[in-house]
């Protein structure tokens, strides 16, 4: 029998995050720890451990683009970029993939109806969806754990939204779904979980 985790995007906030319990369970289990990181890009994962530091983490020495933080005036501004840079990435074809995780379904069904009224052609990646596709995809963060996508999208990362350990856990779990770009988005003040982890390179 084998058990694969990562404890840093355990989303239940009932279950304790570390190794311990399932030792205790199975003492005689083997431990092995699968520390390097192939998905993401070099910068992507130093990004990422602003959220949550791994001590024994190895980045595979591929480099990439800085991840961007945008930030705007009010909300529209916001969806606005969004949707540009989704238009734009059809436009490109450079990568295969973009995927724009929302924090939970009420902000999915959100943006989806704002691409829909600006026909924008997007695949909704809900709890309904038995397939799976390229393109412009939109999801959440929850859905969106085990899946890889070339370049991701992080909208709504406010201060107000994203501001406690589960929600820590759902920005860690977006972030590292980016192999080669990471764009997050906020109005008003952004959230105290990247705030001390970003500089003004990450700025655009």
């Amino acid at each position: 029998m084998t058990f694969l985790g990562d404890f840093n995007q355990s989303l239940n906030p009932y279950t304790k995050n570390d190794i311990t319990g399932m030792l205790k369970i199975f003492p005689y289990a083997d431990l092995v720890c699968l520390n390097n990181s192939y998905r993401s890009t070099y910068e992507i994962v130093n990004f990422a451990q602003k959220i949550f530091y791994n001590k024994d983490l190895i980045a595979i020495e591929r480099h990439g683009e800085l991840p961007v933080i945008q930030s705007f005036n009010n909300s529209n501004d916001e969806i606005e970029e969004i949707i540009k840079r989704a238009r734009g990435f059809c436009d490109n074809k450079k990568y295969s993939s973009l995927a724009i995780i929302c924090k939970n379904d009420t902000e999915l069904f959100f943006l989806s109806e704002k691409f829909k009224k600006q026909n924008v052609d997007i695949y909704l990646l809900d709890s309904n969806c038995t397939t799976f596709s390229n393109g412009v995809i939109l999801t959440n963060a929850y859905l969106s754990k085990g899946l890889e996508f070339d370049s991701v999208i992080i909208p709504f990362v406010n201060k107000s939204n994203y501001k406690n350990d589960i929600d820590r856990s759902m920005l860690y779990i977006s972030c590292t779904r980016a192999m080669h770009q990471l764009v997050i988005t906020h109005t008003d003040e952004i959230s105290p979980i990247i705030k001390n982890g970003i500089s003004e390179k990450h700025r655009e």
